[in-house]
């Protein structure tokens, strides 16, 4: 079964705003055409463990060093 963002929210227990947030940064499965959809399981999952949905962390370049290319 698939929710709305504000159904997800408070069957989760947070707030709109604060769900969007957790949804960014732990990166929960959205459905549908305007990406605004979740499913249930997904939900279940994310309450029962966080760490699941964690993002792994972007790899940064360091910034001033550069790299000549030869051709």
């Amino acid at each position: 079964m698939y929710v709305k963002l504000s159904d997800a929210a408070e069957y989760c227990g947070y707030s709109e705003t604060q769900f969007k947030r957790l949804s960014a940064k732990y990166g929960i499965p959205r459905f549908g055409p305007m990406k605004n959809r979740f499913k249930v399981e997904d939900l279940d999952a994310f309450m029962s463990d966080q760490d699941t949905f964690k993002k792994a962390p972007i790899p940064r370049r360091a910034r001033g060093s550069f790299t000549p290319v030869t051709v």
